[in-house]
């Protein structure tokens, strides 16, 4: 008896990285029959298939937390934060990651504070009594700047 060469291949297991092809036949070139013999050899025959490495793009991980503000207040500052190609890497020529691997904002935008500073004192003022111990004053104002 003779194997039908029926060619019936199933796909590989996998995309990539090593898998298994299988193709199997039958014995019915003629069918055996009446006592007769099966037909000699294996039904089926595996190989392997797709066993070059697979091919992994990159992601992004997540920002990561914002740097300090480059200055205090006056409009002038800047942070800044970054991120990394390593979820997953790029591996076996796969694409790298697409966009910045950082980003920055302005920040402490405000104007900045002005701590008041005293004026000079003015003149004394008169005495309070003429004679028997009086009090004179004077006074200095907070405007130099002004808070």
């Amino acid at each position: 008896k003779k194997w039908y060469q029926r060619r019936v291949r199933a796909d590989c297991s996998v995309e990539c990285g090593g898998g298994t092809h299988t193709r199997t036949r039958k014995c019915n070139s003629p069918a055996p029959a009446n006592g007769g013999a099966d037909c000699v050899g294996e039904q089926s025959q595996t190989r392997a298939c797709n066993t070059d490495l697979c091919t992994i793009d990159g992601g992004w991980s997540q920002f990561g937390p914002w740097s300090d503000c480059s200055a205090k207040c006056g409009g002038t500052g800047s942070q800044s934060r970054s991120r990394k190609c390593n979820n997953p890497a790029p591996l076996n020529c796969g694409a790298r990651c697409v966009g910045d691997d950082s980003e920055s904002r302005p920040c402490n935008n405000g104007p900045c504070p002005v701590n008041g500073g005293w004026s000079d004192y003015e003149v004394w003022s008169d005495c309070s009594k003429e004679c028997g111990g009086g009090t004179q004053t004077r006074i200095r104002k907070c405007n130099n700047p002004a808070p």
